[in-house]
């Protein structure tokens, strides 16, 4: 399967070996081959390469994502070859590697490096969170226990995840000395991506292979989510996201939603790591959402999912959003978004406007 150098738009090795290398037929010659063009001159080897995107070294790669690396030349070919599966459980990752790992997978996808704006140096960092989810499910096919899955999932939908592990918060691409760092364990704040986490398991929790215990009042069938949009015209936003000034192909936009208070929304954007930390929106009064349905400047729409009810409780709070950039780390807009400006996408909301409409 030849890829040329897509991977380097599409998170790399990590989402090869978990969206494509499961398909290779089981024969010793099948292999995923790409190469890299885009960033080529970033790497110093070929365990770097493969630690910005799996955040494991090739050697530890098996272990983990049930597949082999071949060949890992940032100047030549990535080859990866799949391993049967699941794997016996000897030949896989020990309880705690696996959740340190999958803990600093986790930070590292809400809370990515900082990409150069050179573009032969810029590597992409584009997971979100639903890659988060289909990775977990990945593992289980490698042969991770299912009540490994089960408890780390359930911890970080209840936000009762303890970790030493840390995002990693300079340039990228991140460097392979990042996996021997860690903190004291602490209780990390996952409650601002609560509602992301709905967006995605309300549609697909019954079609896990592991259970998960969810909290009361999470969202969990798809008629408890629905679409809202604001209008988003071109002026309102600051000059480097109007003008085009970094590329408008790259997946580094997010949405924040915050109850208006002590900080703003610039200074919310620019420390996601303290709202990770808890020493910011602690107290429910920040949603971040890492998968944004339709952002068009061109045409002024932003379009996002979220559960009715906490959109209710949003309204009723006075809440706004406002969109930032993951690779600049900032609020994109001059305003934040107002809740009387969110409307409601969903067909019985567009219905009800229909007839109010017909009825003047």
């Amino acid at each position: 399967m030849w890829l040329s150098n897509i991977p380097d738009y599409t998170h790399g090795l990590l989402n090869t070996a978990v969206y494509l290398a499961p398909s290779l037929d089981d024969e010793t010659d099948a292999t995923v081959a790409a190469n890299c063009l885009v960033n080529t001159g970033s790497w110093r080897n070929g365990d770097e390469f493969c630690y910005n995107y799996t955040l494991l070294l090739t050697a530890d790669v098996p272990r983990f994502l049930g597949c082999r690396i071949m060949e890992i030349d940032p100047w030549g070919l990535i080859l990866l070859r799949r391993l049967p599966t699941p794997r016996p459980l000897h030949e896989l990752a020990s309880f705690e590697e696996f959740n340190y790992w999958l803990a600093k997978m986790l930070f590292c996808t809400l809370i990515p490096g900082t990409p150069s704006h050179v573009p032969i140096e810029r590597v992409n960092y584009p997971n979100n969170l639903k890659a988060f989810v289909d990775l977990l499910i990945h593992l289980h096919r490698v042969g991770f226990p299912a009540h490994w899955l089960s408890g780390i999932l359930t911890a970080i939908v209840s936000d009762n995840l303890y970790s030493g592990a840390t995002p990693y918060l300079g340039s990228l691409p991140i460097p392979s000395s990042e996996r021997t760092k860690q903190v004291p364990r602490r209780k990390v704040n996952l409650r601002p991506w609560q509602a992301e986490l709905e967006n995605i398991l309300a549609v697909s929790h019954e079609a896990l292979a592991f259970p998960v215990t969810f909290p009361v009042g999470f969202a969990l069938s798809p008629e408890e989510i629905s679409f809202y949009s604001v209008e988003a015209p071109r002026h309102l936003f600051k000059y480097t996201t109007a003008a085009n000034f970094y590329s408008p192909f790259i997946s580094v936009m997010g949405l924040l939603f915050f109850k208006p208070g002590a900080q703003s929304a610039d200074q919310l954007a620019a420390n996601v790591q303290d709202i990770l930390e808890g020493k910011m929106g602690a107290n429910g009064t920040v949603q971040i959402l890492t998968m944004v349905d339709t952002f068009d400047i061109q045409n002024g729409k932003i379009q996002w999912a979220m559960s009715r009810e906490k959109v209710r409780m949003m309204r009723a709070e006075g809440w706004v959003m406002t969109p930032p950039r993951f690779d600049t780390c900032g609020s994109v807009v001059y305003q934040p978004f107002l809740t009387r400006s969110w409307v409601d996408d969903s067909w019985e909301a567009q219905f009800e406007r229909a007839l109010h409409a017909a009825a003047i």
